[in-house]
């Protein structure tokens, strides 16, 4: 865990720096050291034996992360502190969007008691983006809201049940109620 812990003071020194030194790149090595350390301390966190679990966790913490770090840049924005760090932030949580997904999928596919915490972290990647929508003023973003609330529903629907070959018009029954 003490990795975590230097990345963590890593971050704050250099987003404290850029005060002084104006440089975006700053703000960027800061904002990934500050995502290396807060997952290095959630692969600690979790039980080593199970690594879907660990990875499910991980998923959602970085989808939670990304949440918070669009909160602090619309509270940066909108108390008017300084824009230099609004776009980096905004930037870190999209792309932390696409790693809780990927992390999601990848740890339903390790274990299948992992769904649920994948469903958490698509459900959450979906708010940040129709916050990005909302922030950015993007339609494209509205693509990225459906896709995460269509793959929470297919996560939920590949882990849940067992698997009957005749219940298989579920998968688009739902497709087509989503469609609607």
């Amino acid at each position: 865990w003490l990795s975590g812990v230097v990345f963590l003071l890593g971050s704050a020194s250099l987003l404290w720096s850029t005060r002084v030194l104006r440089q975006r790149a700053l703000v960027y090595v800061g904002l990934a050291q500050l995502v290396a350390g807060v997952l290095d301390l959630t692969w600690w966190v979790t039980e080593a034996s199970h690594y879907d679990i660990r990875l499910g966790w991980i998923s959602l913490i970085a989808a939670l992360l990304g949440l918070a770090i669009w909160t602090a840049a619309t509270l940066t924005r909108r108390l008017g502190l300084s824009v230099f760090y609004t776009r980096p932030f905004l930037d870190v949580a999209f792309l932390l969007t696409i790693a809780a997904g990927i992390g999601a999928v990848d740890a339903r596919y390790l274990g299948r008691e992992a769904f649920r915490l994948g469903v958490a972290a698509f459900a959450t990647n979906a708010l940040v983006s129709v916050l990005l929508l909302w922030t950015w003023r993007s339609a494209e973003l509205a693509y990225a809201a459906v896709f995460h609330l269509v793959a929470a529903t297919y996560l939920i629907l590949f882990s849940t049940g067992n698997n009957d070959p005749a219940m298989a018009y579920v998968l688009g029954l739902t497709a087509v109620v989503e469609a609607l």
